[in-house]
């Protein structure tokens, strides 16, 4: 990977890292009035949820005053695990139409995962709620989510997860470094042979801003609540890579069995076909088969499916990790995951995996699952 994605690294914030997806359990319920703001990626969006209402502000990079376009609309929850979002207004250029619709998840004042809301973008928008800096040292481990375009998954020296420690200097400032890294052709064979240290980071608002010296920057979101996700870009507009995060924990097959929602990225589909949403049952061997939404509201299902067989070692190569395959029309490939079998004070498990793309080796497919 571009070493611009091993200097985000250092600067993944709090000790209880989370990456959520929260599920209704009433059939069909709107929002209760309280308010949750949320932050992230993609150049740069700000997102706000009051009730029922929301709005979402695109802007071309955080230090932006200026949006590009503003979205207003009403969401509804449903039991399948996802809300679905109604566009009511739009101001401004490039944002979608009045009237489309959008599903996403939640964590309430964690986090949000949101389908692109622009029919040409392919890159699901997350973000974090508004948080602060880190001011306490820890070890946690993660796992890339998106690539920079020019990257070959299939690489013997590509690095598609590992752990980290952040080490806190004040509150605005701390150093990290990667004692592993690993790759998805040889999963479990750390890739450094001593941790990789980086240079101080800046932060403030929750915004971490992370270089390594040599010119390379990377931007972190940051939150009270746990969560954070890197977009490790030079630039705002940059082709970078996204990371996510969690903090390490014990896992075992038997303790992530249950029921998932979730969301599935391939990049080797086509534009349309790109990202998913799931519904999938693990047993406690860690085996299930992930089947493609067609209606998030309903459950629905579609043709689409992909069987997960977490067969690898619990804990292995790292404590809070496992490795496994995934299949796709007839083709298997590796994945590696990070998981958490109690996350936010509504325990959710969370499994985080990517791997080489069953139909192009040398791309990314990743799919995000968090219990109902």
């Amino acid at each position: 990977m571009k070493k611009t994605t091993k200097v985000i690294l250092a600067g993944l914030a709090t000790a209880g890292l989370t990456i959520g997806i929260a599920c209704s359990k009433s059939s069909s319920n709107t929002a209760t009035d309280s308010t949750s703001s949320y932050a992230g990626p993609g150049s740069h969006y700000t997102f706000s949820f009051t009730g029922s209402n929301f709005t979402i502000t695109k802007y071309a990079s955080p230090a932006s005053t200026t949006s590009d376009y503003v979205v207003t609309g009403t969401s509804t929850s449903y039991s399948t695990g996802f809300k679905l979002l109604t566009i009511s207004t739009v101001s401004g250029s490039g944002g979608p139409t009045v009237g489309s619709t959008a599903y996403a998840m939640e964590v309430p004042g964690v986090a949000m995962f949101i389908k692109p809301l622009v029919s040409t973008d392919t890159q699901v928008l997350v973000a974090v709620a508004s948080g602060t800096c880190p001011s306490a040292t820890f070890t946690a481990n993660w796992i890339i989510v998106k690539k920079t375009g020019s990257t070959d998954m299939s690489g013997s020296t590509t690095d598609a997860y590992g752990t980290f420690n952040y080490a806190a200097s004040t509150s605005t400032t701390g150093v990290g470094s990667l004692p592993s890294k690993y790759t998805l052709a040889n999963n479990g064979t750390n890739l450094l042979s001593s941790p990789q240290a980086f240079a101080s980071a800046t932060c403030s608002n929750g915004l971490m801003s992370v270089s390594n010296g040599g010119g390379d920057t990377a931007t972190m979101y940051l939150t009270t609540a746990g969560a954070a996700l890197v977009n490790t870009a030079s630039s705002a507009s940059g082709d970078g890579s996204f990371i996510f995060g969690l903090p390490q924990a014990s896992i075992t097959t038997a303790a992530l069995a249950g029921d998932y929602a979730g969301i599935m990225y391939s990049e080797n589909a086509s534009t349309t076909d790109k990202i998913k949403p799931i519904s999938i049952t693990l047993n406690s061997s860690g085996a299930g088969t992930g089947t493609a939404l067609s209606d998030v509201t309903t459950g629905t299902t579609s043709s689409g499916s992909a069987t997960i067989n977490l067969s690898g070692t619990a804990n292995s190569p790292q404590t809070g990790m496992i490795t496994g395959t995934v299949t796709v029309s007839s083709t298997t490939t590796n994945i590696a995951c990070i998981a958490h079998t109690s996350l936010s004070s509504a325990a959710k498990k969370v499994i985080s995996c990517s791997g080489r793309d069953p139909g192009n080796s040398t791309k990314l497919f990743n799919f995000l699952l968090v219990s109902k």
